[in-house]
């Protein structure tokens, strides 16, 4: 295992989108994503909810306790320009139609079938670059990100287009999964040493983090 830098140079003009407050995206389930795209055209089916969690591995080392890897979260360089765009949850009428067998009226305009519109994030580093370290394979790192040409949410509809990306050596030790002023670099158990005023939530420290029912404690996020 190796330390390492992966740089995510993102295309001309392109923005990213987030869960409002989020301007970082998880590296370790950026990779858990491929591996799990690449094993499930092997055969293997996706997690799905309610699934029994049966983790990925991915070509980062875990911290000594195992329950993390060590990879800081894909942070922008430099400043940050945001701005607020929202998406668009519809009733699942298709569902409806073949569920119940006189689904009657459904008014998407209102009442308990209407969509509606959720705040989310958009936001650019000015330098158009993200960052992140960790220590791990390099060369299995390179090849599962090659496969990924963009990141964060609604990206079929052009979000978070990447430019290309680069994994270059990088010293590292685990003490860098907290930050110079004491903050947290990816998520972290709230008591993890060298943590100074973290920013808490609940959630998980490692991914699936979609999950809300399994694993979920007090943990550090980086602000």
């Amino acid at each position: 295992m190796t330390g390492f830098k992966i740089i995510c140079e993102l295309a001309f003009g392109a923005m990213i989108m987030t869960k409002m407050g989020r301007t970082q995206i998880q590296a370790d389930a950026l990779l858990a994503y491929v591996v799990a795209q690449v094993e499930s055209r092997d055969g293997r089916p996706l997690l799905a909810k309610g699934d029994e969690i049966d983790p990925l591995e991915i070509p980062v080392a875990l911290e000594p306790g195992s329950r993390f890897h060590q990879i800081t979260s894909l942070m922008p360089v430099g400043k940050v320009r945001k701005q607020v765009d929202y998406k668009i949850r519809r009733f699942p009428m298709e569902q409806a139609f073949r569920r119940l067998a006189k689904a009657g009226t459904i008014d998407t305009a209102a009442g308990p079938q209407k969509d509606f519109r959720v705040p989310a994030e958009v936001w650019r580093p000015q330098s158009g670059r993200l960052e992140c370290r960790g220590l791990g394979n390099i060369e299995r790192i390179r090849q599962l990100l090659s496969q990924v040409t963009a990141i964060g949410e609604r990206r079929a509809v052009g979000y978070g287009r990447v430019h290309q990306w680069k994994v270059e050596p990088c010293p590292w030790q685990l003490e860098d999964l907290v930050g110079p002023t004491g903050g947290a670099m990816r998520p972290l158990p709230a008591d993890w040493p060298g943590l100074k005023s973290p920013f808490i939530e609940r959630g998980r420290v490692t991914y699936p983090y979609w999950i809300t029912d399994r694993g979920v404690e007090q943990i550090a996020v980086p602000g």
